[in-house]
């Protein structure tokens, strides 16, 4: 499988990179959403030594996945702890709502992921069949199907309900990092450490395109919103742009100086939104690749991002402990979220 690292030392570094030998860390998928901009909830497991690798929120609640094991829900209003969800023997760190909001799904280094009823905690499903870490985990928007990427090189399509092995997606000849559906359901995308990213069909498994481009790992993929796009960042501190229908590179966005963790579309698909190690995050149009805003308020990397469903607010997370909440339209910085350790993602729903 290459040379990877092991869990201790792909996690939390701070240093200069080398790309012939040194992984990212992986995009761990952290998501808060509040009620204002200035709303600040600290949400803290109980063991001084846990850090939380990753959040969702849903209809008030939110979810927490922790390197003690556990994944958590809690009261987003008032940051109440409802749920502590145990199984897992391993950290867990990934973690998302389904739509409905009627269940979690938590993703862990024990190599599954786990389905639980979001309301009473208990545990419906345990999906195994990867063979190493499992880095990135996502619902299809109708809340059927979810993939999971890994590790052990492949990614796998699931039926949500049931549990069964749908598909496993083969080719990747290093870790998956990340992975999404498109909106429509019937492309599945995965980046990987092997320097692309590809699409498949999420029905047969078959690789519909192989993206290559990139100079260093695949840490994120995104499609737009009418999934005519599919965005990619890299460890070579660029995001890159292709047309799905083709597999052509459309755009190549340059400006940060260093690695890209994270891409994500507005919901109109008109931006984009880049953060990286450099301390910041970047707002471009999609259309031509102009340089619309720097975000420059964090003092760690910035490791995730994501548009509110409105489109007006940008979440940054970041390994100075925060979140920060930006203004799309004039680029100010609108409210601080002190997570108290290191903030993987982020996002809004």
């Amino acid at each position: 499988m290459g040379q990877e690292q092991s869990v201790g030392e792909r996690r939390g570094r701070q240093r200069a990179f080398n790309v012939d030998t040194d992984l990212p860390p992986p995009c761990w998928a952290i998501v808060y959403a509040s009620a204002t901009a200035t709303d600040v909830l600290a949400l803290r497991h109980v063991s001084k030594t846990s850090r939380a690798r990753a959040a969702t929120f849903s209809a008030g609640r939110c979810v927490t996945a922790s390197n003690d094991t556990t994944a958590r829900v809690w009261s987003a209003d008032t940051g109440a702890l409802q749920l502590t969800l145990r199984g897992h023997t391993a950290p867990v760190h990934s973690c998302a709502f389904a739509p409905t909001g009627d269940r979690v799904v938590t993703a862990s280094d024990d190599g599954t992921a786990r389905v639980w009823n979001a309301r009473t905690g208990a545990l419906e499903l345990v999906l195994a069949g990867h063979s190493n870490w499992i880095n990135c985990v996502a619902f299809s928007r109708d809340g059927t199907r979810l993939v999971t990427g890994s590790a052990d090189e492949t990614a796998k399509l699931w039926n949500a309900r049931t549990g069964a092995l749908l598909v496993t997606l083969s080719g990747h000849s290093l870790w998956v990092y990340g992975c999404a559906f498109a909106p429509h359901g019937r492309l599945v995308a995965t980046a990987s450490s092997d320097r692309t990213a590809r699409v498949w069909c999420a029905s047969t498994g078959e690789q519909v395109l192989r993206l290559e481009g990139h100079l260093c790992y695949v840490l994120s993929c995104a499609f737009s919103p009418d999934a005519r796009l599919l965005a990619t960042a890299s460890y070579d501190g660029t995001t890159r742009l292709w047309l799905v229908a083709t597999g052509e590179q459309r755009l190549k966005l340059v400006g940060h100086s260093s690695l890209v963790n994270c891409c994500a579309f507005s919901p109109d698909g008109r931006r984009i939104a880049t953060v990286g190690w450099d301390k910041t995050a970047r707002l471009w149009c999609s259309e031509t690749g102009a340089l619309q805003h720097v975000f420059a308020k964090h003092t760690g990397y910035v490791l995730s991002c994501a548009f509110s469903p409105d489109g007006k607010r940008l979440a940054t997370a970041s390994f100075d402990e925060t979140v920060r909440l930006w203004d799309v339209w004039t680029g100010a910085n609108i409210g601080v979220l002190r997570h108290g350790a290191p903030v993987y993602g982020c996002g809004f729903v």
